[in-house]
Protein backbone atom coordinates (compact mmCIF):
# COMPACT_ATOMS: atom_id res chain seq x y z
CA UNK A 1 0.00 0.00 0.00
CA UNK A 2 2.79 2.83 1.02
CA UNK A 3 4.42 1.95 -2.42
CA UNK A 4 1.73 2.37 -4.57
CA UNK A 5 0.94 5.39 -2.48
CA UNK A 6 4.18 6.81 -3.32
CA UNK A 7 3.98 5.79 -7.08
CA UNK A 8 0.75 7.88 -6.94
CA UNK A 9 2.23 10.78 -5.48
CA UNK A 10 4.91 10.83 -7.34
CA UNK A 11 2.83 11.08 -11.03
CA UNK A 12 1.03 13.45 -9.19
CA UNK A 13 3.67 15.95 -8.32
CA UNK A 14 5.46 15.27 -11.38
CA UNK A 15 7.11 18.65 -13.00
CA UNK A 16 6.86 16.29 -16.69
CA UNK A 17 3.31 15.74 -16.57
CA UNK A 18 3.70 15.23 -20.12
CA UNK A 19 -0.44 14.65 -20.70
CA UNK A 20 -1.11 18.21 -18.97
CA UNK A 21 1.59 19.98 -20.84
CA UNK A 22 0.39 18.75 -24.20
CA UNK A 23 -2.96 19.83 -22.90
CA UNK A 24 -2.22 23.50 -22.73
CA UNK A 25 -1.16 23.54 -25.70
CA UNK A 26 -4.21 22.46 -27.11
CA UNK A 27 -7.06 25.14 -28.04
CA UNK A 28 -9.52 22.59 -26.55
CA UNK A 29 -7.97 22.96 -23.08
CA UNK A 30 -9.89 24.07 -20.28
CA UNK A 31 -7.00 27.24 -19.64
CA UNK A 32 -7.46 28.05 -23.46
CA UNK A 33 -11.32 28.06 -23.12
CA UNK A 34 -11.23 30.25 -20.18
CA UNK A 35 -8.59 32.94 -22.14
CA UNK A 36 -11.11 32.76 -25.10
CA UNK A 37 -14.47 33.46 -23.14
CA UNK A 38 -12.61 36.13 -21.09
CA UNK A 39 -11.77 38.00 -24.69
CA UNK A 40 -15.25 37.42 -25.31
CA UNK A 41 -16.70 38.67 -22.63
CA UNK A 42 -14.47 41.60 -22.57
CA UNK A 43 -15.39 42.69 -26.13
CA UNK A 44 -19.01 42.29 -25.23
CA UNK A 45 -18.40 44.92 -22.21
CA UNK A 46 -19.60 42.20 -19.45
CA UNK A 47 -15.80 41.58 -18.02
CA UNK A 48 -15.00 39.76 -14.50
CA UNK A 49 -12.70 39.06 -12.85
CA UNK A 50 -12.30 36.76 -9.61
CA UNK A 51 -10.87 37.14 -6.63
CA UNK A 52 -9.66 34.57 -4.00
CA UNK A 53 -9.24 34.77 -0.22
CA UNK A 54 -10.61 34.95 2.89
CA UNK A 55 -11.27 38.30 3.16
CA UNK A 56 -13.92 39.98 0.53
CA UNK A 57 -13.32 43.30 -1.35
CA UNK A 58 -15.21 45.89 -0.17
CA UNK A 59 -18.54 47.08 -1.99
CA UNK A 60 -16.40 50.51 -2.74
CA UNK A 61 -13.70 48.67 -4.36
CA UNK A 62 -16.13 46.31 -6.21
CA UNK A 63 -18.14 49.57 -7.53
CA UNK A 64 -14.83 51.54 -8.54
CA UNK A 65 -13.86 48.73 -10.51
CA UNK A 66 -17.01 48.34 -12.23
CA UNK A 67 -17.27 51.92 -12.93
CA UNK A 68 -14.13 53.31 -13.73
CA UNK A 69 -12.79 49.96 -15.94
CA UNK A 70 -16.32 47.52 -16.32
CA UNK A 71 -14.96 44.86 -14.14
CA UNK A 72 -17.78 42.75 -12.00
CA UNK A 73 -15.77 40.97 -9.36
CA UNK A 74 -16.41 37.89 -8.15
CA UNK A 75 -15.50 36.80 -5.05
CA UNK A 76 -14.45 33.29 -4.68
CA UNK A 77 -13.51 33.07 -1.17
CA UNK A 78 -10.20 30.58 -0.52
CA UNK A 79 -11.00 27.99 -3.17
CA UNK A 80 -8.89 28.58 -6.18
CA UNK A 81 -9.38 27.44 -9.42
CA UNK A 82 -6.91 27.20 -12.82
CA UNK A 83 -9.95 27.94 -15.04
CA UNK A 84 -10.09 31.43 -12.63
CA UNK A 85 -6.78 31.79 -12.71
CA UNK A 86 -6.11 31.38 -16.63
CA UNK A 87 -9.79 34.02 -17.32
CA UNK A 88 -8.03 36.29 -15.08
CA UNK A 89 -5.03 36.38 -16.75
CA UNK A 90 -6.62 36.98 -20.23
CA UNK A 91 -8.09 39.82 -18.35
CA UNK A 92 -5.19 41.29 -16.78
CA UNK A 93 -3.37 41.11 -20.31
CA UNK A 94 -6.45 42.92 -21.80
CA UNK A 95 -6.20 45.47 -19.25
CA UNK A 96 -2.79 46.53 -19.53
CA UNK A 97 -3.27 47.19 -22.74
CA UNK A 98 -6.48 49.39 -22.19
CA UNK A 99 -4.54 51.14 -18.95
CA UNK A 100 -1.03 50.05 -18.36
CA UNK A 101 -1.81 48.28 -15.58
CA UNK A 102 -3.23 44.85 -14.45
CA UNK A 103 -5.83 44.83 -11.86
CA UNK A 104 -3.99 44.37 -9.26
CA UNK A 105 -1.68 47.07 -9.55
CA UNK A 106 -5.41 49.29 -10.58
CA UNK A 107 -6.37 47.77 -7.25
CA UNK A 108 -3.28 48.53 -5.44
CA UNK A 109 -3.10 51.82 -6.77
CA UNK A 110 -7.21 53.07 -5.52
CA UNK A 111 -6.41 51.30 -2.19
CA UNK A 112 -3.50 53.72 -1.23
CA UNK A 113 -5.44 56.60 -2.78
CA UNK A 114 -8.24 55.82 -0.58
CA UNK A 115 -6.14 55.76 2.14
CA UNK A 116 -4.18 58.63 2.09
CA UNK A 117 -6.93 61.06 1.53
CA UNK A 118 -8.70 59.45 4.49
CA UNK A 119 -5.97 59.96 6.84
Amino acid sequence: MNRLYAIGLLLLLSPSNLWAKGLESDNSSPCKLAEMQARRDWNAGKAKYYLFGIVAPSAKECDMLKQKYGLLVVSMGCVVSSKELCFNKAIDQLMLQKTGKTVSELRTSSLLKNKTTTQ
